[in-house]
């Protein structure tokens, strides 16, 4: 039996990836979480096990996973010191997924747990005989504000970064390069939405909030460019990816798990409104922001948004794409279908409500 710890499993892409691993059956889940997330964990347990009832050879589900509470932004994960020993002589592998993705906290808040949590991390490897191996999520938004292509191998380009949340991840492979010497694999994801099938997702996060701000008509105007372009990929997807990577005889390296092809962030939030009935507000330069006289409260609400919407990076995948197709595997185009499933998911869940005609 091999023993997998599991970080931020609670989370999509965490929950995801648990979904992966636990197709196999000699794979036991250490799930580490915090106190106010055993709800939440009791949830991913459940769902883990009614989707492995749906495949008669996979014995239950529930007898292979483990719930640890314990604290990534803690010493020894804040576990008695019994239980950290246990979890030291447990675990072979490592999936790190716990991030703190807030954007209006202040770095401090934000570097506890994304640059913390991967101090603890690395002190737990050094502490144990076993690991071989941790595969650490990051995203490609340690880009920052640079222009430059983030190709897998690099990461230092000069950027500037738009909020704590870019700088403390960027910091965080800065100190697991050092501190491990480049013996890890980091996967940098871009964007997350729904799953593939039917768009499901837990977390609404950038253009959810920006698509649900809109609807609620609460701003007149809005800054961003109409010609920004963004890269968005299935959770689901992203997670079979890092796993079949992760299980993989490839060298410990950086990959890019995006999709194959971009989106129009104007043109996707066009046919939000129009598939929900409501009116975006109008279109502004950024540059034509700061000068607007607006309330103190729209301007805190927009500012958060203004980086995500004049965005002008872009990223390679060059290296990932080639490791994934020699796996069988090709994480596939985002397109309309697919856009019109993440709203009827919205639609769904009540997050946006789908306004019906009177006529």
């Amino acid at each position: 039996m091999k023993y997998i710890l599991v970080t931020g499993s609670t989370g999509d892409l965490g929950s995801c990836i648990c979904e992966q691993l636990a197709l196999r059956e000699d794979y036991h889940l250490l799930l580490l979480v915090r106190a106010q997330s055993l709800n939440k964990v009791r949830f991913v347990v459940d769902s883990l096990e009614m989707r492995g009832r749906k495949i008669d050879s996979l014995r239950s589900v529930k007898s292979r996973v483990t719930v640890f509470c314990g604290d990534i932004r803690r010493e020894n994960f804040g576990l008695k010191v019994g239980e950290y020993s246990r979890l030291v002589n447990l675990v072979d592998e490592v999936y790190h997924a716990a991030a703190e993705i807030g954007f209006n906290l202040t770095l401090e808040e934000v570097r506890n747990t994304n640059v913390g949590g991967c101090e603890n991390i690395v002190a737990f490897i050094k502490d144990s005989n076993k690991v071989s191996k941790l595969h650490y999520i990051s995203t490609t938004f340690v880009l920052g504000d640079s222009e430059k292509t983030l190709a897998e191998n690099s990461l230092d380009l000069g950027q500037r970064f738009n909020n704590s949340y870019e700088r403390s991840k960027y910091e965080a492979e800065k100190y697991l390069s050092r501190s491990l010497s480049g013996d890890a694999n980091i996967f940098r994801t871009s964007i997350l939405t729904g799953k593939f099938e039917d768009g499901s997702i837990k977390n609404f996060k950038l253009l959810y909030e920006a698509m649900r701000l809109f609807s609620r008509g609460v701003v007149e105007i809005f800054p961003g460019s109409k010609r920004v372009r963004h890269n968005i990929i299935p959770v689901d997807i992203a997670a079979m990816a890092i796993v079949l990577i992760a299980e993989s005889k490839c060298e410990p390296s950086t990959y890019h798990i995006i999709s194959p092809n971009t989106v129009n962030c104007y043109d996707l939030l066009k046919n939000a409104a129009k598939y929900f009935g409501y009116c975006n507000p109008r279109w502004i330069k950024p540059s034509e922001f700061k000068s607007r006289r607006i309330s103190s409260i729209q301007r805190r609400i927009i500012e958060p948004f203004v980086p995500f919407f004049s965005y002008k990076g872009r990223y390679s995948a060059d290296y990932t794409e080639k490791i994934l197709k020699d796996l069988g595997f090709a994480i596939p185009k985002v397109g309309v279908d697919y856009v019109n499933r993440l709203f009827q998911y919205m639609n769904k869940v009540g997050y946006i409500k789908k306004k019906h005609s009177l006529s």
